[in-house]
């Protein structure tokens, strides 16, 4: 069959699960260029029954609104290719904007070399600090086995090892913040394949990891820059005065409370 003839059935299978057909056509040259290493976007060739065959599993996957991030295991995050699967979340465009907002404090701070990144995930945070700047020191943790290995394989992929465990100069952080109870309005490719401990926290205390990372950056004095819920920037911020003097709500490029910031 050729290219040309399969993207018009890729067209017709998927345009019920995606409207746009811009949007079919690019995630379809996504998934020939992750399938076949030898394809040539200026050559309408025959593909072989293989290759058919692995796009037609796409095709069953995207139509199960399978993100294509985790179909393809890739996805581009501030400057790099990560890989993403199952067990951890797939970085979104407002952590690459809190990613910019400690390089830039770090930038101003030079004397901080010491970073530590608290429920790391796939490591797009912490990778991308590193691979911005390479003399920190970059620590990360997570509670979830599964989603530290997909951290390290990323750290290999993009040759930025881990350090040895120094005092922590500075907290970075994009924590579980969405209330179970949001969970049933949530759109099916998330709430189906991400998971859930990376997105969910309890509806009597969903600001908990707040609390517990401002306990542990005022004990050590040091500030900290996290990610928050659009519709808890203030209630969020009052839990960090609680513990810091100097406490800042920033707004993401869409307008909307997204990071809180907290100086010693």
């Amino acid at each position: 069959m050729l290219i040309s003839t399969f993207r018009q059935h890729f067209n017709d299978r998927l345009k019920n699960s995606i409207t746009s057909e811009t949007e079919r056509n690019y995630i379809l040259t996504l998934l020939l260029e992750k399938r076949d290493s030898n394809y040539d976007k200026t050559q309408d060739v025959d593909i072989s029954i293989e290759l058919e065959n692995l796009l037609e599993k796409d095709i069953i996957a995207l139509q199960k609104q399978q993100p294509i991030q985790q179909i393809i295991n890739e996805a581009w995050f501030y400057k790099f290719p990560f890989y993403v699967n199952e067990h951890c979340l797939i970085p979104r465009p407002e952590t690459e904007e809190l990613v910019l907002l400690v390089i830039n404090y770090l930038n101003q701070n030079k004397n901080i070399i010491n970073v530590l990144d608290v429920g790391t995930g796939s490591g797009c945070i912490s990778i991308s600090l590193k691979k911005e700047l390479p003399y920190l020191q970059v620590q990360a943790i997570d509670v979830s086995k599964n989603a530290l290995a997909v951290a390290t394989i990323n750290s290999k992929n993009l040759n930025a090892s881990e350090a040895d465990f120094n005092q922590i100069q500075l907290i970075v952080s994009n924590p579980p913040y969405i209330p179970q109870s949001d969970a049933a309005q949530m759109e099916s490719n998330v709430l189906n394949y991400e998971p859930h401990e990376a997105l969910f926290v309890a509806d009597e205390d969903a600001l908990i990891f707040y609390k517990k990372i401002a306990i542990i950056g005022q004990a050590i004095n040091v500030p900290v820059f996290v990610e928050i819920s659009y519709n808890k920037g203030e209630e969020t911020k009052l839990v960090f005065e609680q513990y810091y003097k100097n406490v800042q709500l920033v707004k993401d490029m869409q307008q909307n409370d997204r990071f809180v910031v907290a100086l010693p």
